[in-house]
Formats: structure tokens, C-alpha cells, sequence
């Protein structure tokens, strides 16, 4: 049932309702009660809706993904590669400059947003180079 899936997945019913509401999932079926029924696919499909959005794709795009041939979604998904490497590369430095702040305003005195420049500003010189 619905609320059986969403407990399994950890999601809400408006979640999944919005998902069928953009034609990404629909339901196998209905009980005697009237109550959505899902079989395996279905609920297959939903884990890998919410995989896909944790990559950082929307509902259309997923949409669109899905009506592609297999080759064309790869090169679209080697491009959001890509993209996601970007980010990581930006996300480690962040960790790498905030750990260098962490040490550098534990043994200063000065003021805090000058030790923050003084613990970049290398790297602002690098970036005008």
C-alpha cells in the first residue's frame, strides 16, 4: 500500500503523489479497500526517483530521463558527473580552508574576519594569477 511503501522509503504520500502527478510512477493497483497498491517496479522506480533527486536532478529532468535512449542518458549523466566533481572540489576546499581557520583563530588575538582573510588571501592571489 502507500503508506507501506512510504514507510519502506522512508517518504511521505505527497511526495509520491507528486510523483504521479508528473507521470514519473503510477500506482500497480487498488485493494478491496481502495488503497493504492505498488508492486516491486513501482517501488523500484520511487527508490531510484529519490536517488536521482539526491543527485541533485529535478522531477522534469528525471521525466526526461527516462523517455531517452540509454546513450543519451549516460552522456547527460557523465555531464552531472562532472558538475558533481566540480562541487566536491569546491566542498574540499571549503573543509580544507575552514580546518586552516579553526588552527589559525585558535592562535591569533586579531579579529576574527581578519584572520579569515589573512588565512585565504594566498589563495585570492593564486585565483587573480
Amino acid at each position: 500500500t502507500l503508506r507501506e511503501v512510504c514507510e519502506m522509503l522512508n517518504l511521505s504520500r505527497r511526495v509520491i503523489q507528486g510523483y504521479e502527478k508528473i507521470g514519473l510512477v503510477k500506482p500497480t493497483d487498488r485493494n478491496k479497500y481502495g488503497h493504492l497498491l505498488y508492486d516491486d517496479q513501482a517501488i523500484s522506480r520511487i527508490a531510484g526517483i529519490r536517488f536521482c533527486q539526491k543527485l541533485g536532478l529535478s522531477l522534469k529532468d528525471i521525466l526526461q530521463l527516462t523517455q531517452l535512449d540509454r546513450s543519451a542518458v549516460c552522456e547527460i549523466l557523465e555531464d552531472h558527473l562532472i558538475d558533481l566533481e566540480m562541487e566536491q572540489d569546491k566542498l574540499d576546499y571549503l573543509i580544507r580552508k575552514t580546518d586552516e581557520i579553526i588552527d589559525a583563530v585558535g592562535s591569533s588575538d586579531n579579529d576574527l574576519l581578519e584572520v579569515i582573510y589573512q588565512t585565504i588571501k594566498e589563495d585570492r592571489k593564486t585565483c587573480q594569477e
